[in-house]
């Protein structure tokens, strides 16, 4: 029997017999639930959500918060999937017609429960990487069983059926998006057996009235999936299913399924075939600029045709989403770095780095100094009150390259929730982007210090800001005080509303909404050596281009 597929839509023309379903898979984030994010704005009334009922006050109180010790005040715990505002992917999912949509939990999340340490630290286990994969091939074979068992009870014959799906993921839940791309184009393949149990390809076991001449079925954790639901070999041959558009975020693995202490990531990135993707109409990667975490290293797809991988200015989370407003979870306050009193001259060109690139004003980061007579050292500290909204236009931008393909299942208005409507900064970030990058595929970083110097009459230069600290850290300071001295902002063109110039918008960007992802010290954030990320392969080789 014959399968057409429409190139420009990626329709099935269905022919007696045949019955023809579409779908969408959202894979959420590490430490990412929208079931769990809106808990916490229901609890703490935020974005018009409030109203909780006593159920979810104490799911909240379980799982988001934890007694001090000594004081035993409940208090916000550091990370947690209750205390992530949705990502991108999550309110692409929230806007799509319900009946396309199938959502997945993030990475070491479960819906109203606690979430799983190796899963969100190691990407492992039954809310890792693999286990969310399975879980969203359950839920896409629960659908297709629903509308299956509801054509044959209407005496309908069906012999085969067509699927096509379009798969959206962001961070270790892009790379499970990716891994879902792979199981689907899988062929049937040999069961292993161990100990006279049948294995599937993961190593897991299954009943052995699964496996039909030595062979488990073609299309992976959704084969066994449908045949968990009751569907006969001879069906999941004659179904065929096809990826139209793949849609990720940021692609972070981070996936060790065999260390007990400390993990191996760019050993294991093969184990997930993450190019092994079939041949989807169109794939669209969009990554970090900013990202400098160790454990936090991106996977890129192979450059192919319909293929596009865009890099934008911003940390991990800035691009698929996941930061709250400082207002409804306090300011970004950390620990950028710290030097011992001899390496102190290196902090302070560091910390006029990062003020001459437009993070900080000077007020905003400050160097500490804690003196004990052996170990003496140095902290730069940074604070500022940031703002979420830059993340979205990650999510129109995604929207505008998705439209041609599944843009028929947008529910109606659901976006606009996330208009930039009257934010002319955001506005005109994303023309820009829409140019320069999306367009021209150039990367948006600033232009040369000498030029950047010239364009913006800096009432301060490095220079200056250099020799002031200095000059503080040669005083004798107690303990308990701070080398920071008051200094005029370094951009005063910072405070207007409108910015022509691409550096001085990208500086205003960098301020007002780029946050600093890594943590000094701290295990899971803190920062890679050289303070630049590292890029890989889908073989786990290191990606130099």
């Amino acid at each position: 029997m014959g399968k057409t597929f429409v190139f420009n839509s990626g329709e099935a023309r269905s022919e007696p017999g045949e019955l023809q379903l579409n779908y969408g898979l959202f894979f959420d984030g590490t430490l990412n639930n929208r079931e769990n994010t809106r808990i916490w704005k229901k609890v703490r009334g935020i974005d018009g959500y409030g109203n909780p009922t006593e159920e979810e006050i104490e799911i909240f109180e379980q799982n988001a918060q934890e007694k001090k010790f000594l004081s035993r005040k409940r208090v916000d715990k550091e990370s947690a999937s209750y205390l992530n505002d949705f990502t991108n992917v999550a309110r692409k999912s929230m806007s799509c017609d319900e009946e396309y949509t199938i959502y997945v939990e993030g990475i070491g999340t479960q819906d109203k429960k606690e979430d799983k340490l190796w899963g969100y630290a190691l990407g492992r286990g039954e809310t890792g990487i693999q286990g969310k994969v399975t879980n969203g091939c359950e839920y896409l074979a629960k659908k297709i069983y629903e509308v299956y068992k509801k054509y044959v009870k209407e005496s309908e014959n069906i012999d085969t059926i067509i699927i096509i799906v379009d798969a959206f993921g962001f961070s270790r839940g892009a790379a499970a998006a990716r891994y879902f791309a792979y199981n689907i184009q899988k062929l049937a393949y040999s069961a292993k057996v161990k100990n006279g149990k049948y294995l599937d390809h993961e190593g897991k076991e299954v009943p052995q009235a699964w496996v039909k001449n030595g062979k488990l079925p073609q299309m992976g954790n959704l084969g066994t999936a449908l045949l968990k639901m009751g569907f006969s070999h001879e069906l999941i041959d004659n179904t065929f299913i096809h990826l139209r558009f793949l849609g990720i975020y940021d692609t972070v693995v981070s996936y060790d399924p065999d260390t007990l202490l400390l993990p191996n990531f760019k050993s294991k990135i093969s184990k997930l075939h993450l190019d092994e993707l079939g041949r989807p109409q169109k794939i669209v990667h969009f990554t970090s600029l900013d990202e400098h975490r160790e454990y936090f290293p991106l996977t890129r797809i192979k450059p192919g045709n319909n293929r596009i991988e865009r890099n934008f200015p911003g940390v991990h989370s800035d691009i698929g989403g996941s930061y709250s407003n400082y207002t409804e979870t306090g300011s970004e306050n950390l620990l950028i770095e710290k030097r011992s009193k001899y390496e102190l001259e290196k902090l302070i060109d560091y910390r006029a780095e990062l003020i001459q690139g437009g993070w900080y004003t000077p007020e905003q980061l400050k160097i500490e100094p804690k003196m004990v007579t052996k170990h003496s050292h140095y902290s730069l500290k940074g604070e500022r009150n940031l703002r979420k909204e830059y993340s979205y236009i990650f999510l129109h931008l995604m929207r505008e390259e998705s439209e041609p393909y599944m843009g028929k299942y947008y529910m109606p208005g659901e976006m606009e929730k996330y208009s930039l409507s009257g934010n002319k900064t955001l506005q005109q970030a994303k023309e820009y982007l829409q140019l320069y990058t999306m367009k021209w595929n150039e990367d948006w970083v600033l232009k040369s210090e000498k030029e950047e110097e010239k364009k913006l009459n800096q009432a301060t230069s490095t220079k200056e800001i250099k020799e002031n600290h200095l000059n503080q850290a040669d005083k004798k300071i107690p303990t308990e005080e701070k080398t920071e001295t008051n200094h005029q902002p370094i951009e005063k063109e910072l405070e207007e509303i409108y910015v022509t110039d691409s550096d001085r918008l990208l500086k205003k960007i960098r301020n007002y909404y780029l946050h600093w992802s890594s943590r000094w010290g701290e295990l899971g954030n803190s920062p890679n050596k050289s303070r630049k990320r590292e890029y890989y392969n889908a073989d786990g080789t290191v990606d130099t281009n």
